[in-house]
């Protein structure tokens, strides 16, 4: 079908010229012809077709990296902060690892998240909770090696009396 307006073809389907903006007359209607005054007008008149259609959502490759990191920080938090102070070294080696992974992880999603132009806070929350959680345990797996060193000393200054 052509355009009455500024004569350029437009798909049957269409309604306004995709061109110049007028509403397509049905091809059953007869057409009149521009003439080459008209199409040299409208041609110089002509801007870039506006298309009124919503941005299509990029999809983000590092979501569930992120939303798993961010678990994982959480729970290495958690569970770092009780095992590990009631249970020393082999109580934060779980947690530990969480940690490790969560930080990990946080790091692959944010850097598939920035490929597309995305800011993945939920990697970046993972990231935090994980070196947090990293911290933690360590303090506690030192404070409760000092502690388990002075009691033992105390308890072996006890018995080393009755000796």
């Amino acid at each position: 079908m052509f355009c009455k307006n500024c004569g350029q073809e437009s798909t049957d389907s269409s309604r306004f010229c995709r061109y110049c903006g007028a509403e397509l007359v049905p091809e059953s209607a007869p057409v009149e012809e521009p003439t080459a005054q008209q199409t040299e007008a409208n041609t110089a008149n002509y801007s870039a077709p506006i298309y009124n259609t919503a941005p299509v959502p990029t999809v983000d490759p590092g979501s569930g990296l992120g939303i798993t990191a961010m678990i994982l920080g959480i729970v290495a938090l958690s569970l770092g902060a009780i095992c590990s102070c009631l249970f020393a070294l082999l109580g934060g080696i779980i947690p530990l690892a969480c940690a490790i992974v969560a930080v990990s992880l946080g790091v692959v999603g944010k850097k598939k998240s920035a490929a597309v132009g995305i800011e993945n806070k939920k990697a970046k929350v993972g990231i935090t909770l994980g070196i947090i959680a990293i911290a933690v345990i360590i303090v506690f797996i030192i404070l409760n090696g000092i502690l388990g060193a002075l009691m033992g000393a105390s308890i072996a200054a006890k018995y080393d009396s009755y000796y």
